[in-house]
């Protein structure tokens, strides 16, 4: 008794879709990978990507040690109360690390002069981060900003863009015409302004100098003008405002 299978044969159609699907698949694959979303850092990450040309300023007889991001690293996830013992060959002394406001502290303590280091970061709109990297020197004589940078943060990757965010302001800028003549013999001193990034919200505080001890240059601890960095998301707009005091 013979057997017969009765074979329906596909329609064209189906046979061109299982063709056109062999064909593109490997082109989807390679799509959806390119498509993922980028690695989006927060502050701590970014701090151990920062150049070590960011901590230049940074005092210390080795700063080679926390220019290195294996250190930064330990320093940045150690507990408060070992971050002493751990920060000692750093000169560090003291960390703060908010991540949900993308802001990182970090102070040298110091008996009469020391620094600290701030950074922060904002998110842009067309999906990017910045990053703002400040340090400032204090001693008796006065508080300001040795070093001020910014970052663009893209997944993995960061790209110096301070030309781009600097404001075009002179030490000159914080105090009236009549004081002028004294402000240029501090910028001969090497006095510069005072930048305070935000651990809450986006404004960036510029002031002038806190001017201390020296009788020569008290008048100038208390400037005429100071200036805001309003951003939106794309930009930041410098206003000039009344003098505030900031912690």
């Amino acid at each position: 008794m013979s057997t017969f299978r009765h074979v329906t044969k596909a329609p064209a159609w189906r046979k061109l879709a299982a063709m056109l699907l062999r064909l593109l698949a490997p082109a989807v694959l390679v799509l959806a990978i390119s498509s993922a979303p980028a690695l989006d850092l927060d502050v701590k990450d970014v701090f151990m990507k920062l150049p070590a040309s960011c901590f230049d300023e940074w005092p210390g007889e080795d700063p080679k040690l926390i220019k290195d991001p294996s250190n930064r690293k330990t320093l940045i996830n150690t507990p408060g109360e070992k971050v002493e013992e751990v920060g000692r060959r750093m000169l560090v002394w003291k960390v703060e690390a908010d991540t949900k406001n993308g802001f990182i502290k970090i102070d040298s303590g110091g008996d009469g002069e020391g620094a600290i280091f701030t950074m922060a970061l904002w998110n842009c709109k067309d999906g990017t981060k910045l990053a703002g990297v400040a340090i400032e020197q204090w001693t008796n004589v006065a508080n300001d900003t040795n070093h001020i940078s910014f970052w663009k943060v893209e997944g993995d990757k960061l790209t110096e863009v301070t030309k781009d965010i600097l404001p075009d302001l002179a030490l000159t800028s914080f105090y009236s015409d009549k004081r002028h003549d004294l402000v240029k013999k501090a910028q001969k001193d090497d006095f510069r302004w005072w930048w305070h990034l935000p651990q809450k919200g986006t404004t960036i505080d510029l002031t002038a100098p806190a001017i201390e001890l020296i009788e020569e240059y008290e008048p100038l601890a208390n400037p005429d003008h100071a200036y805001e960095g309003r951003w939106d998301g794309k930009k930041f707009t410098w206003v000039k405002v009344k003098p505030k005091t900031v912690e």
